[in-house]
């Protein structure tokens, strides 16, 4: 057998092993999910078309939720992006603290969800009756303090691959550190900022663990999430309208990320 059949077989087999377990451990279950979402019940198996949706997206605690998804994304990944951005900048300016930035970047995401919520129910005295403003405050700074570290790390891994000599000659016309970054640097790392602020959003849809921790199953209104009707269906035993809550959020994800490709590739023949 020849050296290049033997190597593409080994690629092969690398790329057929993780393909397969994304197969099986989320196109399956997602697809699963859809076709349940158009069940009656979880104990017959009769369909109900597409009443689930129906009642789902008519009920006023599934569009809290999701308003309040929406919300608190806003508030928190684009605050997170940019304080990434600006870690990043420093890192690259001070090389020297810039291996001790990232293990300190790098640590909260080793610290147990448990541990983290505790200390911030002291901090801000959390309970029943805590006031909205504080109950974002806490979320909020929560959510900085964990997940802006790898966003951080991906656009400081940009940055360094950048031409030192292209950025030296531009300071050396002229250009000021503000121009440099915004002008420069950002257009030629887009493509990691936008995985940067994909990976601040798919750690916002994972939040709902902290939270849960936070404020218990049943959280200040302002905290309400999409996770929390879901929650709260699935110990009713209302699997229907968890699939079909589970399949709309999916979409809605989807639909958001292709448009943002779409947006992306316009931007970039124009370029």
């Amino acid at each position: 057998m020849k050296r290049k059949t033997r190597l593409r077989i080994k690629l092969l087999a690398m790329w057929l092993l993780p393909a397969s377990g994304f197969f099986a451990l989320y196109v399956v279950p997602l697809l699963w999910t859809f076709r349940y979402s158009f069940a009656s019940s979880a104990f017959d198996g009769g369909q109900a078309g597409f009443h689930n949706y129906v009642y789902i997206w008519t009920n006023e605690y599934f569009l809290l939720g999701l308003r309040n998804l929406l919300k608190t994304g806003l508030t928190c990944c684009l605050p997170a992006f940019a304080l990434s951005l600006l870690l990043s900048v420093l890192m690259i300016r001070h090389e020297a603290a810039a291996a001790f930035a990232l293990v300190v970047l790098f640590l909260p995401l080793l610290i147990p969800s448990v541990c983290a919520a505790e200390l911030w129910k002291k901090v801000y005295k959390i309970d029943v009756l805590t006031p909205p403003g504080t109950a974002l405050m806490a979320l909020f700074t929560l959510f900085l303090w964990k997940c802006t570290g790898p966003a951080a790390i991906v656009l400081y891994a940009a940055l360094r691959k950048l031409e030192k000599e292209v950025l030296e000659a531009a300071m050396l016309d002229g250009c000021g550190e503000a121009r440099l970054t915004f002008g420069m640097r950002l257009p030629l790392i887009r493509r990691e900022c936008a995985l940067s602020l994909v990976l601040l959003l798919l750690y916002h849809l994972r939040f709902y663990k902290d939270v849960y921790l936070l404020y218990g199953l049943y959280p200040p209104k302002e905290m309400y999430l999409v996770q929390h009707y879901m929650n709260n269906q699935y110990l009713k035993m209302n699997a229907q309208y968890v699939s079909a809550a589970g399949a709309s959020l999916a979409c809605l994800c989807l639909g958001l990320f292709i448009l943002a490709l779409f947006v992306t590739g316009r931007r970039e023949k124009k370029c």
